[in-house]
């Protein structure tokens, strides 16, 4: 074959090319599964960043649910020590007959009060008549 320079430069050229087309490829794709890897981590990222943000609200929720949990459990425990109707009703009715008692307690000193009076005059004029 009778070539002259100028086609065997254009062959050395395309033969250079195509070898470095080739390791081109063989590059990208040596370093592909980290472009990829990149890639998928650049848009599972913003994910995991929100999938955080959604677990510390849970987080923040079922504390603050507990903390309800709790005052709930605090107030059903004084519920649960409070005094019913019935012994409302019997404290009425000790105060009721306390009141009795009193008013009768008040009625016999006034009569003695009056006896004492009585008695003391009786005794002024007695000594004086």
């Amino acid at each position: 074959m009778n070539m002259s320079l100028q086609e065997m430069y254009w062959l050395v050229g395309v033969a250079v090319g195509l070898i470095a087309t080739a390791i081109n490829i063989a590059l990208f794709r040596r370093n592909r599964p980290d472009t990829v890897k990149l890639a998928v981590q650049q848009a599972i990222e913003p994910l995991l960043k929100r999938m955080d943000k959604m677990e510390s609200t849970q987080n923040a929720q079922g504390q603050e649910i507990a903390s309800q949990g709790r005052a709930l459990a605090r107030i059903e425990t004084d519920l649960k020590h409070m005094p019913q109707r019935d012994e409302f009703n019997q404290l009425h009715a000790r105060l009721t007959d306390l009141v009795r008692d009193t008013s009768e307690l008040r009625g016999a000193g006034k009569a003695e009060g009056i006896l004492l009076d009585r008695i003391n005059q009786f005794l002024i004029r007695g000594q004086n008549g």
